[in-house]
């Protein structure tokens, strides 16, 4: 399942980091065989992307959306559908 990162601590931060940080999905079991481009086809009919993040070793990434209600929108769909990329899912 898609697992979006939030900052556990909201009084000690700025609320324009904590809106940014629900913006961000982190992604889990990305392996080598999928690339920027397959992680953009995914998301992008959600909204706009502005960031996206490969971490190659530990086979994940961190996708960062325009908008809180374009991640909220992303994340509701795939609590139901799970995600795959040439039959590999996602977490």
């Amino acid at each position: 399942m898609m697992m979006m990162m939030m900052m556990m601590r909201c009084d000690s931060v700025p609320v324009s980091t904590f809106q940014a940080s629900l913006m961000v999905m982190h992604v889990r079991n990305v392996g080598h065989e999928i690339s920027e481009k397959d992680l953009l086809d995914l998301f992008q009919s959600y909204g706009v992307i502005s960031k996206l993040v490969m971490l190659r070793a530990k086979n994940q990434a961190l996708i960062q959306m325009q908008d809180v209600a374009s991640a909220v929108s992303a994340i509701q769909f795939y609590e139901k559908v799970q995600p795959n990329i040439r039959y590999k899912e996602l977490i």
